[in-house]
């Protein structure tokens, strides 16, 4: 329980720095830290830390509004011929670019994995000639099962059958 408040606390030592906590959880922490040394020590580091700058407010000259105004009056709200071409190739030629690009690489993707005419047999030499699937993929140089592959148990077991 008492680390949870710990932790509650350290949780707002920022809001409190930045003096945005209300007067009572202001009281509660200053309470806290006044008992707790291990909290006290934490807060003087962050508070070394946590100086927040103030910035002057920088007031805009009185004819800035009057110009952006007359500026906005000025395009009308609308774009330059120039400017829409340039927004619209943006928008247009890179992805046309990018399909471009992939669909070129899927064609020859496809031309690279197609076997020539003349190394396909024909329907007729496919259907006569019977599949030797392991001979094809090179597969019949391997044994079907190792030597020494199953427990002896087993090899009996199925011998005597």
């Amino acid at each position: 329980m008492e680390r949870k408040k710990h932790r509650r606390i350290q949780k707002k030592f920022l809001l409190y720095l930045d003096g945005d906590l209300p007067e009572k959880e202001k009281r509660e922490i200053n309470v806290h830290l006044s008992r707790c040394s291990d909290c006290s020590t934490q807060f003087a580091k962050l508070s070394l830390a946590w100086k927040p700058q103030r910035i002057e407010r920088v007031e805009p000259s009185p004819f800035l509004w009057a110009r952006l105004e007359r500026r906005l009056e000025e395009h009308g709200g609308k774009k330059s011929l120039p400017s829409l071409m340039v927004s619209l190739g943006q928008r247009l030629w890179r992805p046309a670019l990018g399909f471009i690009g992939l669909s070129l690489a899927f064609a020859i993707g496809i031309y690279v994995g197609t076997p020539s005419p003349s190394l396909r047999p024909s329907p007729e030499q496919a259907l006569s000639q019977p599949l030797d699937l392991a001979a094809e993929l090179g597969l019949s140089q391997f044994d079907l099962l190792p030597p020494n592959s199953l427990p002896v148990e087993f090899v009996s077991l199925n011998q005597r059958e």
